[in-house]
C-alpha cells in the first residue's frame, strides 16, 4: 500500500515536466540572419517553420517564415514565441543562412551562438544568402515536398554533387574562425524567383567576408582541396573540347630556406575522358591527344596560379597553408607571426599532370 502511494505521488509530480507532445510543437528547419533596420547593430532573425501535414508525398510543401528584429539573437527567438501557439523546436534546424550584408561585417557572434545551442546540430549546413537570408528562405523550389529540403540536399551533397558547391558544417566553420592559418569559406546561395542557385563561394578573414569567388574559381579551389572531384575541364581556344574528370588529386610543399623568396610547390594529377569535341574532319590520334593534354596542362597551371595569387592578395587562406607551415616548422618563437610576414611574399609554382583518354578507340 505504501509503495502504491509513493508511485502515485511520483506520477503526479512527473505530470508537470516540460515535455511537449509532437502535436504541440513547431519545427524550425532553417534559420536566417539579416541586418536589422530598427535595432542598430542587431539582427533580423528568421525561422522557416515546417507546417504539419498528413502525407508529405501527397501534397505540396507548407511553411511559414517568422521574423523578429533585436540586438540579441536569444531575445529575438524568445519574442517569436509570442507569435505562435506551439513550442518552437530547433532539433531539425539543419540550415543556417547568413545574409550577405551581415556576412561582410562579422559572423563570429552568430556562429558562436549557434555552436553554444544544445538543440542546434553541429553538422548544420551554413551558407551565405544573396541578396538576403530572407529571400533565400522564402523561395519555394518547384518539386520540393519538404520545406528547406532543397537546401539540405544541395549543401550537404546528399542529392546533387556539384563541383561548384562548397560544403560547410557548423563545427568546421567554428574551428576555422579561431584556428590560426586556416580561414573560413562558405557557399553562396542566390535566390532567383522560384530557384536557388549555388555556384559561388565567399572567403572570410578576421570573421568577415572579404572575397567572393566566381563559379570557375570555386571549382578550381575545390580541385585543390578535394580528391576525385566530379567535374569537367573545358578548352575553347584554339580548339573546343571538354574533359570529364574521373580522378584528381593535389599535393603541395612549402619550401623555405636560404633562397631569397619562399615558394609553394603545387602538384596536380588529373585523369579523365574526352567528353565533347568540336572538330572539323579531324580524327583522334595519339598526336591529337598529346596536343589536348598540353592545352589542358597549360590552362590549369595558369588559372591555378591566378587563383592562388588572388587569395594571397586578399590575405585569406582557406587551404590551410599557414596551418601546415606552423605545424611542421621546428623550433620555438612566434611561428604564425612569421608566416603572416612570409605569406605576402610567397611564390606559387604549379605543375599539372593531365592524362586524357578516349573511349571506343585504340590508340
Amino acid at each position: 500500500m505504501q509503495k502504491a502511494a509513493i508511485a502515485l505521488i511520483l506520477l503526479v509530480l512527473l505530470g508537470g515536466c516540460g515535455f511537449k507532445d509532437i502535436d504541440k510543437r513547431l519545427f524550425a528547419v532553417a534559420i536566417g540572419f539579416d541586418k536589422s533596420q530598427s535595432a542598430a547593430g542587431g539582427y533580423k532573425v528568421l525561422l522557416k517553420i515546417a507546417m504539419p501535414q498528413g502525407d508529405p508525398k501527397g501534397g505540396t510543401q507548407q511553411f511559414a517564415v517568422l521574423e523578429q528584429e533585436s540586438k540579441s539573437i536569444a531575445e529575438a527567438l524568445r519574442r517569436m514565441k509570442s507569435k505562435v501557439d506551439k513550442e518552437l523546436d530547433y532539433s531539425h534546424t539543419k540550415a543556417i543562412v547568413i545574409g550577405e550584408e551581415v556576412a561582410k561585417e562579422n559572423i563570429s557572434s552568430i556562429i558562436d551562438w549557434a555552436a553554444r545551442r544544445r538543440d542546434i546540430q553541429q553538422v548544420g549546413l551554413v551558407s551565405v544568402g544573396s541578396p538576403t537570408a530572407e529571400a533565400v528562405l522564402q523561395v519555394k523550389p518547384k518539386g520540393e515536398r519538404i520545406p528547406a529540403n532543397s537546401l539540405f540536399l544541395a549543401l550537404g551533397h546528399e542529392g546533387t554533387e556539384s563541383p561548384y558547391i562548397i560544403r560547410t558544417y557548423l563545427f568546421d566553420l567554428e574551428r576555422r574562425l579561431t584556428e590560426e592559418g586556416l580561414d573560413p569559406i562558405m557557399p553562396v546561395v542566390e535566390a532567383k524567383r522560384d530557384d536557388l542557385v549555388i555556384d559561388k563561394s565567399m572567403l572570410f578573414g578576421k570573421g568577415k567576408g572579404v572575397l567572393k569567388l566566381s563559379p570557375p574559381e570555386t571549382r578550381l579551389l575545390k580541385l585543390l582541396t578535394e580528391r576525385n572531384l566530379k567535374s569537367d575541364l573545358a578548352i575553347t581556344q584554339p580548339v573546343v573540347f571538354s574533359m570529364n574528370v574521373e580522378r584528381s588529386s593535389a599535393s603541395y610543399r612549402i619550401v623555405t630556406g636560404q633562397q631569397a623568396r619562399p615558394y609553394v610547390n603545387y602538384e596536380l594529377k588529373i585523369e579523365g575522358i574526352l567528353e565533347e569535341e568540336h572538330f572539323d574532319k579531324r580524327d583522334i590520334d595519339p598526336d591529337t591527344i598529346h596536343y589536348y593534354n598540353k592545352l589542358l596542362k597549360e590552362d590549369v597551371e595558369q588559372r591555378m596560379k591566378l587563383l592562388l595569387n588572388k587569395l594571397k592578395e586578399h590575405e585569406v587562406d582557406p587551404i590551410g597553408l599557414g596551418l601546415r607551415y606552423v605545424s611542421r616548422t621546428m623550433g620555438d618563437g612566434p611561428k604564425y607571426e612569421k608566416w603572416l610576414q612570409m605569406y605576402p611574399e610567397l611564390e606559387f609554382r604549379v605543375t599539372a599532370k593531365v592524362e586524357l583518354k578516349v573511349t571506343g578507340k585504340v590508340l
